[in-house]
């Protein structure tokens, strides 16, 4: 599929100007907010004759853009998971933590997006908060593997007190 895809491409260039500004303080109502539907509300797409605004900062695109509702329990157990297997994993959490700063576009410190959309087939992408993908799946292996750590302490407690009541 790459290489047909790499031929449309050259073939048939689409440079793409990006305006998205995602800023850090927005993270919180994008992965712990359950009200998603406020993500869409407040875009250009509900009333593109005002400029809209959601807590201060403009959402160039559609809700689709930015839902990545997590909640506070998974990011706990991703987080216990990253705490005991960052020296096993720590490139899949480094992939995530580069994917979660491409996804800050211009709101981040470095914008390692406008690097990253001068690359040949890079810059035909619209949005830099489709990488939010990249870290909500690295959020969702670190959860498993926090949740995994979680049972095997359990079982050991659990074991230990079955012992010591036979």
């Amino acid at each position: 599929k790459l290489i047909p895809m790499l031929e449309f491409i050259r073939e048939n260039p689409r440079k793409v100007e990006y305006k998205e500004k995602m800023d850090i303080s927005l993270l919180p109502n994008i992965f712990l907010s359950p009200k998603q539907f406020q993500l869409y509300q407040n875009t250009k797409w509900t009333n593109p004759k005002q400029k809209v605004k959601f807590c201060g900062r403009e959402f160039e695109y559609g809700w689709h853009e930015y839902g990545a509702y997590t909640g506070l329990v998974p990011l706990l157990l991703a987080l216990i998971g990253i705490c005991f297997f960052l020296k096993q994993h720590w490139p899949l959490f480094l992939v995530g933590l580069i994917s979660l700063w491409i996804a800050l576009g211009n709101g981040a410190s470095f914008n390692l997006w406008a690097v990253l959309h001068k690359l040949p087939i890079y810059e035909s992408l619209h949005v830099p908060s489709r990488f939010i993908l990249g870290f909500l799946f690295t959020i969702s292996i670190s959860c498993g593997l926090g949740l995994t750590k979680l049972e095997s302490l359990c079982s050991k407690k659990i074991h230990k007190i079955i012992i010591m009541i036979i």
